[in-house]
């Protein structure tokens, strides 16, 4: 069954009602709540007509005049039963008759001022105290639920979002999965007077989210009007896909667990030592069951230079006074000496096992799991067990070349970069890799930090160096940089050597301030508007915390984030009350709760004093002109 909620913005014109119909049909919707109707009262009966006889047609003109909500099902499809109407809501059971599944759904149109909502937010108290199973809550609710809810127009405030954010917090509901049309909202003026806004919103109680995990919202186009419908599909989506091997941290520590280990690292296996280690996590994947690109090398880049040198170079025996070979040679000549120096200083350094070993130290233990579903744990508590043979088959591959298919092969997953993504361009590659890949990876990371900075210099030759091994990556590894999505950040440089570079990277300028994985970089102290996301980020992983009933000592958690006092004052308000609108006076100081259980804290960090250690330590990195920062 697919449900919609949309806001027509008046139906009393014919083009509008033959798009609705044409929505209804190309959606294939079950259950509609049409918004704003504005129909005059001579034209009920035949709009009500324009529908065909299979449409029930439910109309709040004995409540509101101007015809706010209209419900429209399908008989055939699905049973509603209307139990409360007010002239901002419209609540109804709903029965889907091919699947027998039942829900409340509530649907909203609020009012356009702040005090004229609260009436509606009350309601929707009300309502929630009856509830007994799934509820969805559609519809245009006519106000924001964060700063950033708006673009162009003015800056959204404080007290425009407070009693939604309460109301959402009282009753118990979170989001729906969003995906499609970034904005709900537009006034379809021109550029310089356009707005766009979020004020259509899909809400499911725990009950809802829980029964209908996989739904999403999806947002369309708004077309005929300046609202995007808001389509559901409201079915159960049962998946058959086989779930791929992950050895869990809590078999780390399990006997059985350690005498499988035993035994599989018993066993020997013939052939190289990376195929050893290869099968024994296969077979020891097998036991757990139970329970629960090549890259070339810099001698090959040295010979590719000796030749290309030797072939300008005879062709500059022919033709000494030639320009252009003259800048070709002493361009490769460079190139050949950085090289040869870099051939010198580390990358030729044999690995030795005391290198691997500290590569496994320094991996963290939070990775995301790749093909082999190995964690890290696993390597570091048996490593007296298994480090033996890793170590050999790891150096084995430094000493030949030689990477085993099986340890080469990754899984990528999509990470969305965006709400409710809808192209692919939007999810950022994330590829999972194998332990043994890793420590490999880790091993080649710390080589190159000792040379990259003496291979890459402020200099155009080190910047099309840079580019061409960039392009080389896009090219072999088929991950390609939108450009569009990209800018240069060029400071302390003169404006020629800024423009030279821009030329040769072909990267768009970038201005400050900006978002960087969603916290604003400015070169200004950050104003209080700037910060609110990150603030409203918080406090809403707080209420939604608070949702789960936590218990006491449940609320004790740890915030490693940049934030102001308006969040230190959530976060203490939320361990003492268990959410963050009811405030009473605190059991023990902030500063206690923060020391250590030696001490007699919660071992809180606090997180004034992280945000100035680590501003600090950044200060202390740029004194000591640690580049790699």
């Amino acid at each position: 069954m697919i449900v919609s909620s949309w806001n027509i913005r008046g139906l009393n014109k014919p083009f509008k009602q033959i798009e609705l119909k044409a929505f209804l049909f190309e959606h294939k919707i079950a259950l509609l709540g049409c918004l704003e109707t504005k129909i005059k009262p001579r034209s009920v009966t035949k709009v009500k007509e324009k529908f065909n006889r299979e449409w029930k047609v439910y109309s709040d003109e004995a409540i509101n005049e101007r015809r706010r909500i209209w419900i429209l099902w399908k008989e055939q499809l699905v049973q509603v039963n209307i139990t409360l109407a007010s002239d901002q809501l419209v609540h109804c059971k709903v029965r889907d008759k091919s699947t027998h599944n039942t829900f409340e759904i509530t649907f909203v149109y609020g009012k356009n001022t702040v005090t004229e909502r609260r009436n509606l937010w009350d309601q929707l108290r009300k309502i929630r105290s009856n509830i007994q199973e799934a509820w969805l809550l559609i519809g245009d609710f006519n106000s924001m639920l964060f700063v950033d809810d708006r673009i162009n127009g003015q800056p959204v405030q404080q007290a425009e979002l407070v009693d939604v954010q309460r109301c959402v917090d009282d009753i118990g509901v979170g989001q729906l999965n969003r995906k499609g049309s970034k904005w709900s909202w537009c006034n379809k003026r021109d550029v310089n007077d356009r707005i766009y806004s979020n004020i259509d919103w899909a809400f499911g109680n725990a009950a809802w989210l829980t029964k209908y995990s996989s739904v999403e919202a999806i947002f369309e186009t708004p077309g005929v009007s300046d609202h995007s419908p808001i389509v559901i599909n409201a079915m159960v989506v049962k998946s058959y896909m086989p779930k791929p091997f992950r050895l869990y941290n809590v078999l780390l520590h399990n006997k059985e667990f350690e005498q499988a280990v035993e035994e599989a690292w018993g066993q020997h296996i013939e052939g190289y030592k990376m195929y050893s280690v290869w099968m024994k996590l296969r077979r020891l994947k097998d036991k757990v069951l139970k329970l629960n690109k090549e890259m070339s090398s810099l001698e090959k880049k040295l010979d590719s230079l000796r030749q290309q040198l030797k072939i300008t170079q005879e062709k500059l025996d022919k033709d000494p006074l030639n320009d252009v070979l003259i800048t070709e040679e002493r361009k490769l000549i460079s190139q050949k000496i950085k090289w040869e120096e870099v051939n010198e200083k580390e990358l030729v350094r044999p690995t030795t096992y005391q290198d691997i070993e500290l590569a496994v130290k320094e991996l963290p233990n939070d990775k995301a799991l790749g093909v082999d579903g190995f964690p890290v744990d696993f390597f570091k508590i048996y490593w007296k067990l298994v480090g033996s043979e890793v170590k050999q088959a790891i150096k084995d591959f430094f000493d030949n070349g030689k990477l085993l298919k099986s340890i080469n092969c990754t899984t990528v997953t999509l990470v969305p970069k965006v709400n409710g993504p809808t192209y692919v361009k939007e999810f950022r590659p994330i590829a999972c890799c194998s332990i043994v890949y890793k420590i490999i990876a880790k091993i080649l990371t710390v080589k190159l930090k000792t040379v990259v900075d003496y291979i890459v210099g402020a200099d155009k030759i080190s910047i099309r160096l840079l580019m061409s091994r960039f392009q080389h990556f896009s090219e072999v590894s088929g991950l390609k940089a939108n450009m569009e999505k990209s800018a240069l950040y060029i400071p302390g440089v003169s404006k020629e050597f800024k423009e030279e570079m821009m030329t040769e990277m072909k990267f768009g300028a970038g201005k400050v301030p900006f978002k960087y994985l969603g916290v604003p970089l400015s070169a200004k102290k950050l104003s209080i508007q700037q910060c609110m996301p990150l603030v409203e980020k918080i406090t809403a992983r707080l209420k939604c915390w608070s949702t789960k009933f936590l218990s006491y000592s449940g609320r004790i958690f740890l915030l490693p984030t940049k934030i102001s006092k308006l969040i230190v004052n959530a976060c203490r308000t939320f361990l003492w009350t268990g959410n963050i609108e009811t405030s009473r006076r605190a059991l023990v100081a902030w500063d206690k709760v923060c020391m250590p259980y030696s001490a007699g804290g919660l071992n809180i960090i606090d997180i004034v004093n992280l945000n100035k250690a680590a501003l600090c330590k950044l200060l202390w990195a740029i004194n000591e002109q640690k580049d790699n920062l």
